[in-house]
């Protein structure tokens, strides 16, 4: 899997992927934000978990891929 975040906040958030309960990956977000993360997956399942520290404005795109 792939997934790709971009954006750009006013103020400060977290994003994190969530593999078995667990976090997998992890992001800190503020000012210009751009992550990539990449891995092989064999999960059924898939929680990415937005947690806003002080959000005043923003934008985040995420974007996410499955590959065979």
């Amino acid at each position: 899997m792939r997934i790709r975040g971009t954006g750009k906040f006013n103020g400060e958030a977290n994003i994190v992927l969530m593999l078995n309960d667990k976090p997998y990956k992890k992001a800190h977000l503020n000012g210009n934000v751009s992550f990539n993360w990449g891995a092989d997956w064999y999960s059924d399942d898939m929680e990415i978990r937005y947690q806003p520290v002080k959000v005043d404005s923003g934008t985040l795109l995420i974007e996410y891929s499955f590959i065979d």
